[in-house]
C-alpha cells in the first residue's frame, strides 16, 4: 500500500507536535525548569567546565575576558574543538565577535610533542577586519588554548590546508607560533564582562 506524501507530512506533524506537548507536560508537571537557549547540555561521559574566553572590545583594540560552560571530555583534541567553536560562536554578551560569521573549524590535531594544527575552512576574519582586530582574534585563541592547556608548545593556524599567512595578507605569522610569538604582547584585556 502507498502512502501519499501529503499523509507523511501529516503523520510527521502529528509526531513532533505530541513530543512538543509532552516535553511541555513534563516540564510544568515536574517543576523542572527547561535548559536557556544555547545551554550546552553534555553527552554521557561528558562534563561542562567554565573557562574565560576572549573577545573584542566595540573598537576591536582590546580583549573582553567572557565566562561561558564548555564541554570537556576525556578526548583532547575534541575538547580543543569545542572550544574553538564556541569562540567561532562569538560573544553571548554583546562583545565583538573577531570571527567571521561563515568560518568554520576544518579539522584539529595535537601532536604528542606539542604541536597543536587548526585547519578553518574560509577565512576566519571578517573581510574589514583591521590587521589588529585579525592578531586579537589569533590572540584569542591562543590564549585559551595556553590557558587550559600548557602542554601546548606550538601552534600552527592554516586555512583550508595552507598556513594562514598566505590567505590573510594582513598577518605576518610564521608558520608555527611558538609562546614568545604570539601576538598578544601589548594587548589589554579588560575584565570579566
Amino acid at each position: 500500500m502507498r502512502v501519499s506524501a501529503a499523509v507523511r507530512t501529516g503523520v510527521g506533524l502529528v509526531l513532533v507536535i505530541g513530543l512538543g506537548a509532552l516535553t511541555l507536560y513534563y516540564y510544568r508537571s515536574s517543576g523542572a525548569v527547561p535548559p536557556a537557549r544555547g545551554t550546552v547540555i553534555p553527552a554521557s561521559g561528558q562534563k561542562t567546565r567554565p573557562v574565560m574566553l576572549y573577545y573584542g572590545d566595540p573598537n576591536a583594540s582590546r580583549l573582553v575576558a567572557e565566562g561561558r560552560e564548555v564541554l570537556f571530555g576525556s578526548d583532547r583534541v575534541a575538547t580543543l574543538k569545542s572550544l574553538v567553536n564556541e569562540l567561532l560562536r562569538g560573544s553571548q554578551r554583546g562583545n565583538r565577535s573577531l570571527f567571521s560569521a561563515d568560518c568554520r573549524v576544518r579539522s584539529i590535531f595535537l601532536t604528542a610533542g606539542g604541536t597543536l594544527t587548526i585547519d578553518f575552512r574560509g577565512s576566519p576574519f571578517p573581510a574589514e577586519a583591521s590587521e589588529t582586530a585579525c592578531k586579537l582574534g589569533v590572540d584569542s585563541m591562543l590564549r585559551v588554548q595556553r590557558e587550559l592547556f600548557p602542554e601546548i608548545q606550538r601552534v600552527m593556524l592554516l586555512v583550508d590546508g595552507r598556513p594562514i599567512s598566505e590567505v590573510e595578507r594582513r598577518l605576518s605569522l610564521p608558520l608555527e607560533l611558538t609562546p614568545s610569538e604570539w601576538p598578544d604582547a601589548g594587548i589589554d584585556v579588560t575584565g570579566t564582562s
